[in-house]
């Protein structure tokens, strides 16, 4: 449940970032419709379709079935860092940088070999 929060949220971020460019993009394509002769409506609709597109990757409210989207670049990048971990190939700093990452949000117990005299 903690993995799924921080997805959605890091997701929502993501999707707060969209509507930020979105919106001036938006203006700005209909100006131009206003502008350049033609299908006046073709450069706002190529923001629609970005828009849609960008929200079909990101899946922000994913349905039961298989990852789809961002969603499969954080399962792969899961599960990268687990193999690492797995086979203690991880390094001391990046172990260090996760823990802390993840202090706060879920129990992470502590590493009896760190020195805290650093």
């Amino acid at each position: 449940m903690v993995r799924d929060l921080v997805v959605f949220q890091g997701k929502l971020f993501l999707d707060g970032l969209k509507d930020i460019v979105v919106s001036p993009l938006s203006i700005a394509a209909a100006i131009m419709g206003l502008l350049m002769p033609g299908n006046h409506a073709r450069y706002l609709h190529g923001v629609f379709t970005l828009g849609r597109l960008f929200d079909r990757w990101l899946n922000l409210f994913p349905e039961r079935g298989g990852p789809e989207g961002v969603d499969v670049y954080l399962d792969r990048l899961e599960s990268a860092i687990a193999r690492e971990v797995a086979q203690g190939r991880i390094s001391a700093r990046a172990r260090d940088a996760l823990r802390r990452a993840l202090q706060g949000v879920e129990s992470v117990p502590a590493d009896p070999d760190r020195r805290t005299d650093r």
